[in-house]
């Protein structure tokens, strides 16, 4: 059936599904410290991507025996028994070799589907309903491989998946940052809790005393990821940057200064703390001491190094534990990963002045903003240019009033939240 370029097709026309077979399953006992990774259920846990944190290691003699479930991106996984049944993962940046145990299916997507289209469609309520259809009643809970191969797929043409993966990516990165802000307020909320307690027990609270005279602290932004350091999480930000741009023949547009606009985006625009304290700089807003930090811990870890080339720009260098640094941002990231991602894309096209003006009119912006001011496009581009370093005179003030421009399409608007980027004579 075909309507409108839309066919209903079985999964496997769409795409090759294989598992571990049987009598190749692994027992603990085999498990090593070190080697190729060895995927369970649980790394099917932390979000859309699959996660590399609770993975075992295997032998690679153990590995070279299935080739057929090595793992490449783009990749889905779906848990085909136990506890997790159902559960699916799509497979980004790998941090070396991996496979999969035998409670895992792996699906690997023809030329017709879009793996994150694949992925949006087992996780969607329809196809888990499915799942759950084919479970009832069953004495052990699974779903055989031959049922799987028959799943309907509703398939729109490759032009319009990628559309909706792209509407669906923004949607979700939205209810993410939403449920994130929803989370700092009631951090603040519980403070309060605990601040009338402790006043009420300690003879300070006034019987007179109303909500608005209580002290509050203020709902902290940005704020630190889990799992990881400030200064590791700024290092993994800007590796996941250093590699989109390597992958799109973009690293001469990557030096020190547009990875410290990515970073002030990433602190200001997404509230993930990386431990800056920026100031009025001549390329924007810049905490370079932090960046020299950063860049040290970097190096000494064996993650990557900013070099300096023959045209007088910093370029950013790989070490042997690049790779591995991502896959530790992006678990520490969880859902939020898709927002830093979504922010590398828009960054990625920018030149480095693009992107100096684009930073540098948001945190004017936000700035105006912690002031109590509701700016006009003027005032922004005034505090943005004439008042923020002479060097911003050389920039035509036409290209800040696009930057205010493209930050109200993208729905960038700054909340006046955060960190204020003072001058450095402050």
């Amino acid at each position: 059936m075909k309507v409108n370029g839309w066919q209903q097709r079985q999964l496997g026309e769409l795409a090759e599904l294989r598992g571990r077979i049987g009598w190749r399953g692994l027992t603990a006992k085999e498990y090593t410290r070190e080697g190729p990774l060895f995927l369970s259920v649980h790394s099917l846990n932390y979000g859309d991507f699959v996660d590399y944190r609770d993975a075992f290691h295997i032998s690679q003699d153990r590995y070279d025996e299935s080739p057929e479930i090595m793992l490449q991106e783009g990749d889905v996984l779906i848990c085909k028994d136990g506890a997790g049944i159902g559960k699916v993962g799509i497979v980004g940046k790998l941090p070396g070799p991996t496979t999969i145990n035998s409670s895992l299916l792996l699906i690997r997507s023809g030329k017709l589907l879009v793996p994150k289209f694949l992925y949006y469609c087992l996780s969607s309520p329809y196809f888990q309903d499915i799942v759950q259809s084919r479970l009832n009643g069953a004495t052990t809970p699974h779903l055989y491989q031959r049922d799987i191969t028959t799943f309907p797929i509703v398939l729109p043409p490759v032009a319009e998946q990628h559309r909706i993966v792209g509407i669906l990516g923004e949607s979700f990165a939205a209810i993410a940052l939403a449920r994130a802000n929803t989370e700092r307020k009631l951090v603040g909320l519980n403070e309060l809790k605990k601040s009338l307690l402790h006043q009420a027990f300690s003879g300070q609270l006034a019987s007179e005393q109303s909500i608005e005279d209580v002290d509050c602290a203020p709902i902290p932004f940005p704020v630190p990821l889990k799992g990881i350091s400030p200064t590791d999480a700024h290092a993994g930000i800007l590796a996941m940057a250093g590699d989109l741009h390597e992958k799109h023949n973009k690293l001469g547009q990557f030096g020190r200064v547009k990875a410290e606009k990515i970073a002030h985006m990433t602190e200001a625009w997404l509230g993930i703390d990386l431990g800056r304290t920026p100031v009025k700089d001549a390329a924007g807003p810049n905490d370079f001491k932090h960046l020299i930090n950063m860049e040290s811990r970097a190096r000494k870890a064996g993650y990557f190094n900013f070099k300096l080339g023959a045209n007088g720009m910093y370029r950013i260098i790989k070490f042997n534990r690049f790779d591995w640094l991502i896959a530790k941002t992006k678990t520490a990231l969880g859902d939020r990963c898709e927002e830093v991602e979504r922010l590398l894309q828009r960054m990625l096209h920018m030149d480095v002045q693009q992107a100096e003006i684009f930073a540098t009119v948001y945190a004017a912006w936000n700035n105006l903003l912690l002031d109590g001011k509701t700016p006009t496009d003027e005032e922004i581009v005034f505090e943005a240019r004439e008042n923020w370093h002479p060097n911003k005179l050389k920039i035509e003030r036409q290209r800040f009033f696009i930057a205010v421009g493209w930050l109200r399409e993208k729905g960038m608007v700054p909340e006046g939240k955060g960190r204020r980027v003072v001058s450095k004579k402050a």
